[in-house]
């Protein structure tokens, strides 16, 4: 009998990766997506349409859907407003977890976090484990950790099995604009030649790490994860976002000019790492894909869009 897979958000940056790479541990699994609206005008037979952000019919439907394994990845990022980030990242998985114990069938929910719920992490306590105190700065740290309590407490309180993934900072193909590199490489493909480019401070460094290898963590956690744990996933290394920058125009060819501001402060601090030995160790996933060999693949994936268009 095949597995059946819930995931929220799977038309996005990160569940798009999230399906493929379930497809590709578990051929045989149904995957069942939670959309917004519904792909051409019509829902198919792998479809729910659901807005998660306030409770409804979809909560009978994913109850009775009996998944083994519900993954979580929708939710609000910035420059969304804060009450749109409390209503799309807290009450979505308070609703959720409503479904969740009505099933009648023992689920595994693995809720997608975000390395913005630790805030500025000091140097000495880099590469951040997660023993790392949570210190969020802004209304999305905020968000984001209110929504792993709630769900960790539930876990506690309801006897849920669930666990948390916290990714630091994915990039690659399909990395939306809002986003520094999906913001960069956009902006490069519009560029004139010889033109001026400014692109504000590059000196903050951050955890990158492949949303392909991210996504193949989230199934290895969904299958061996620790119930009631939070890992953290990265690649142990940080760089810099002007190395990103330089390796975007160098894979790019384009020949401009790059015009830096002064140095800016940050509400996650000059540097962010993760210490990922929890989940090598309870799951045996490691990242995989070069912070080179994303940027690539990102390039590639705008520049083969655009020609398509």
């Amino acid at each position: 009998m095949s597995t059946r897979w819930l995931i929220t958000g799977a038309e996005g940056f990160l569940g798009r990766h999230i399906v493929a790479a379930v497809r590709a541990a578990d051929p045989g699994a149904r995957i069942v997506r939670l959309v917004r609206t519904a792909r051409g005008g019509r829902l198919g037979g792998d479809q729910i349409l659901a807005n998660l952000e306030e409770p409804g019919l979809w909560q009978q439907q994913v109850a009775s859907l009996g998944s083994e394994f519900v993954v979580h990845a929708a939710g609000r990022t910035p420059p969304a407003p804060t009450e749109a980030l409390y209503r799309g990242n807290v009450a979505s998985v308070g609703h959720l977890l409503d479904a969740v114990r009505r099933s009648d069938r023992r689920t595994r929910l693995v809720l997608i976090g975000s390395a913005a719920e630790l805030g500025p992490v000091p140097a000495s306590c880099l590469p951040a484990d997660e023993s790392c105190p949570c210190r969020p700065r802004d209304a999305y740290g905020l968000s984001k950790w209110a929504a792993t309590r709630l769900a960790l407490d539930a876990q506690t309180r309801d006897r849920l099995d669930i666990v948390v993934a916290r990714p630091f900072n994915p990039i690659g193909p399909g990395q939306p604009p809002h986003q520094v590199f999906g913001r960069f490489a956009r902006r490069l493909l519009q560029c004139p030649v010889g033109e001026a480019l400014i692109v504000g401070d590059v000196s903050a460094r951050r955890d990158f790490v492949d949303v392909r290898d991210v996504a193949r963590a989230v199934v290895a956690l969904a299958c061996s994860g620790r119930p009631g744990s939070i890992y953290h996933v990265g690649t142990g290394v940080s760089r810099s976002v002007g190395e990103g920058l330089a390796a975007l125009l160098a894979v790019s060819g384009r020949h401009v000019t790059l015009v830096t501001t002064r140095n800016t402060p940050t509400d996650c601090g000059d540097d962010s790492r993760a210490a990922i030995g929890r989940i090598v160790a309870d799951t045996g996933w490691q990242p995989e894909i070069a912070f080179e060999q994303s940027l690539r693949d990102l390039w590639t994936s705008l520049d083969t869009a655009r020609g398509a268009a």
